[in-house]
């Protein structure tokens, strides 16, 4: 009998994650009957959960990545976004325990998938030094800059409104890419050292 590797097991169930999401979603911006784009809308709320459980994926796939560099940080940062995770479940059963079906049983799937998806292609081949070129930067600076950003700058509109949201959530954006910038400064700075390490 046919068994995959372990590593193509991982790929396949990253796989039909992300495959379902995709239903799921299309599925839910049907049930809605268009696509909300007002700022506390079903379809900002959409793309929110969406965020949260794949920040939450992205950071635990690394922090339970085997030869990881720094797992501290992404443990922190894995129980960090776990926690809102954790809190949107709970608001998802919540919403379910009050008669609001759709809207409890699809958050909680949608977390759950993107969870899934974003955890098990942390643990593939596409992320390596193999894969897909720049795959893992772009993952890593989403869920390490991108995605506090967003989630930040939201949870701050709903409270103070767009401006200072947007304001806040910028700010929280460029706070994320300082250390960034400064090493590409710096590697700007040494042209010919950067260029011999290459």
């Amino acid at each position: 009998m046919w068994r995959p590797e372990k590593e193509t097991s991982i790929a396949i169930i990253s796989g039909v994650a992300f495959a379902l999401i995709l239903v799921f979603a299309g599925y839910q911006l049907f049930v809605f009957g268009a696509v909300d784009t007002s700022l506390f809308g079903s379809t900002s709320q959409l793309g929110l959960t969406l965020t949260l459980g794949s920040t939450f994926g992205i950071n635990l796939g690394e922090s339970i990545k085997k030869g990881e560099h720094v797992p501290g940080k992404f443990a922190f940062l894995a129980s960090f976004f776990g926690t809102l995770f954790a809190v949107m479940i709970g608001y998802g059963l919540y919403s379910i325990y009050h008669n609001q079906v759709s809207i409890g049983l699809l958050t909680v799937v949608d977390l759950g998938l993107s969870a899934v998806a974003f955890t098990a292609i942390m643990h593939t081949k596409l992320v390596g030094p193999k894969g897909i070129d720049h795959l893992k930067q772009i993952l890593d600076g989403f869920s390490t800059k991108g995605s506090p950003a967003i989630l930040t700058g939201y949870a701050t509109a709903t409270v103070a409104g767009v401006a200072v949201g947007v304001f806040v959530g910028g700010g929280v954006g460029i706070v994320a890419n300082l250390p960034w910038a400064w090493r590409e400064y710096r590697r700007w700075q040494n042209g010919d050292l950067r260029v011999q390490s290459e």
